[in-house]
This record gives C-alpha cells, sequence and structure tokens, in this order.
C-alpha cells in the first residue's frame, strides 16, 4: 500500500481564479501517473506558485488498456482541492537559484516547469511555501551573471588557480564563493572605476572619463569598448534585485545565516556553477 506523500507542480492557469475551491486536472497519456490520493499538488500559474493543494479523488483502477487495445492515450483525472494561498513574493523566477529543479536556465527557469505536471521533493515545496530562499547562491549567481563574460571567465580562471577545490567540488560552499566574487569584482571592478572617477575630478575638464574609458575584447573586430561604469551599474542593478543595498550588505546578511545556508549547500549536487556563458 503506498504510505509516502508525493509532491507535485500542476501547471494550470485555470487558478489564476482563486474564488475555486477546487479543480480537475486531467492527464492524457497511456500508462497512470504516479499521483496519489493525499498528495500535495503545487499549483504553477502563469510564472507564479499562487497556491497549493491536496488530491482528493484519483481515477479508478484498471483504466488502462494494453497496446493490442488501443494506441490512444488515456485521460485521468484528479479532483484536487482543499487549496491554501502561498503569499507573495511567489513568483518562480526569485526561487531560480534556490530549487534543485532548476540547473540550467537561470534566466528563463519557466523552461524546467513547461509539462503539464512534474514531481517536485518536499523540500522544494517548502522552499516555496515559506519562502527559504537559498540566498547566499541566488547572490552568487545573479550577479556572476550580470558580469560581462570576459569578467566571468577572467573570476573562474581566478578560482580555478587559487581555489580549485571549490571550483571542483559538486557540493560548494556558496557563502565562501560569494565572498571570493564580491572580492574580485572590490578589487577588479569597483577599484577601478573609483580611480577613473577620481581621475576625472583630478582633470576637471568635464571629460567625464568614467563614463567612457572601459575594455575591448580583442577578439571582437568590431572594436566595441564596454564602458567599466555600465559594468558597476549592471552589478549595483543585480544587488538591488536581492533587496541589499550594497554587496557588503548582502555579504553581511549571508555572514550571520551562514549555518542555515551550509545545510543547503548540501541539498545541491552542482556539476558546474550557475553561470550562463
Amino acid at each position: 500500500m503506498r504510505q509516502e506523500r508525493k509532491y507535485w507542480y500542476i501547471r494550470d492557469n485555470r487558478l489564476n481564479d482563486l474564488s475555486l475551491s477546487e479543480m480537475i486536472f486531467s492527464v492524457f497519456q497511456k500508462r497512470r501517473p504516479q499521483i496519489g490520493k493525499g498528495d500535495v499538488a503545487l499549483i504553477y500559474s502563469n510564472g507564479h506558485f499562487k497556491r497549493y493543494g491536496f488530491v482528493l479523488e484519483i481515477p479508478e483502477k484498471n483504466l488502462e488498456k494494453t497496446e493490442e487495445q488501443t494506441e490512444e492515450k488515456i485521460e485521468y483525472k484528479y479532483r484536487i482541492g482543499e487549496f491554501h494561498l502561498i503569499e507573495e513574493p511567489n513568483d518562480l523566477d526569485g526561487f531560480a537559484y534556490s530549487l534543485p529543479k532548476v540547473n540550467k536556465y537561470y534566466d528563463n527557469p519557466d523552461r524546467h516547469f513547461k509539462r503539464d505536471f512534474g514531481a517536485i521533493s518536499e523540500f522544494e515545496f517548502n522552499v516555496i511555501l515559506h519562502h527559504d530562499y537559498y540566498v547566499s547562491r541566488t547572490a552568487f549567481g545573479k550577479i556572476t551573471n550580470s558580469l560581462h563574460p570576459a569578467h566571468q571567465e577572467a573570476f573562474i580562471k581566478y578560482l580555478a588557480q587559487e581555489y580549485p577545490e571549490d571550483l571542483l567540488s559538486n557540493y560548494r560552499n556558496y557563502s565562501k564563493l560569494f565572498k571570493l566574487l564580491k572580492e574580485y569584482i572590490d578589487y577588479h571592478i569597483i577599484d577601478q572605476t573609483k580611480m577613473l572617477i577620481e581621475l576625472d575630478s583630478i582633470l576637471e575638464r568635464g571629460l567625464s572619463v568614467q563614463s567612457q574609458v572601459g575594455f575591448m575584447d580583442p577578439s571582437d573586430n568590431s572594436l566595441k569598448i564596454f564602458v567599466i561604469k555600465k559594468q558597476v551599474e549592471r552589478i549595483q542593478q543585480a544587488a538591488k534585485t536581492l533587496e541589499g543595498t550594497s554587496l557588503d550588505t548582502i555579504a553581511m546578511g549571508i555572514n550571520e545565516m551562514s549555518w542555515i545556508e551550509e545545510s543547503k549547500d548540501r541539498r545541491f549536487n552542482d556539476k558546474i556553477l550557475p553561470i550562463m556563458f
């Protein structure tokens, strides 16, 4: 007899109408889904997890037919109800770096939830229900992915040379990785920008050096200049999305809850860092 409760996401835009107390969810396929009575159904609608409910009724047994009898798909109907609201923010984008299920398309995590339904873990369900964000991994991923590819590459090379164990391990300490990322940004981007601003004030000629000086990709024949000031603005914008006023503020918050963050490190078996090159 089936004992363990399972957790599922169900993609259904009908539940934008929060007045619905129950719904019938249909699955069309040859074999019976593993969804059982009493399972938790997390409703995913238009990029948001708005509420969750329970499977109250499952299809009758023996609906399946042999391949000799039919090649057509069978409709399996599930009655879902006893809904509970999930407080905002409940958007998938915000959870992208906190769910093991999202392991590639961090800029478009919806691609990991494109099926009509799918299994999720109890851990992932609780992350969404309680807004238990993986702060260090989210900060590391969002800010690293805001960097210019040249800086991404330089940072990875820096890790490979100085901290290869942190780069190669499947179970990563993202609190430490964020600290190393912050050190790289402070020294290689922020400090250089401050120097340019100071140089501009020394020249006192209104040259706006900080808004013009940058770097070029020697492999790019267009000779396009990637302005350093704009890079800093992108980093600052990424920091704002994390509700932090600065990288220092984010680092302080991560440090204060490091023991909680470290417990989440073991939940993620990252074969590669959450960086989109």
